[in-house]
């Protein structure tokens, strides 16, 4: 608390504006570091799980999609089906 605070991104504060700096220095950071350029996104999720669901969800599947699994895939990757 000494050297500053942080809030909720989402929000418009003061320390709601820190955080939301904090956040896309990173993201820039790592689109720089992957030489990732303007083509990529930078998403921030919680964990695997909330990726994958992330991704299954946004995905454009029908009904001639083909959805593929290995057998030692990550768990939540089961869920998507």
């Amino acid at each position: 608390m000494k050297e500053g605070c942080l809030g909720n991104p989402h929000s418009l504060n003061p320390t709601s504006n820190a955080m939301s700096d904090l956040i896309n220095n990173t993201r820039e950071y790592i689109q720089a570091y992957f030489n990732a350029g303007d083509e990529y996104e930078i998403i921030f999720t919680p964990n695997a799980t909330g990726a994958i669901k992330l991704v299954g969800e946004s995905f454009p599947f029908t009904d001639r999609s083909r959805y593929l699994i290995c057998a030692d895939d990550h768990n939540s990757i089961n869920g998507i089906r």
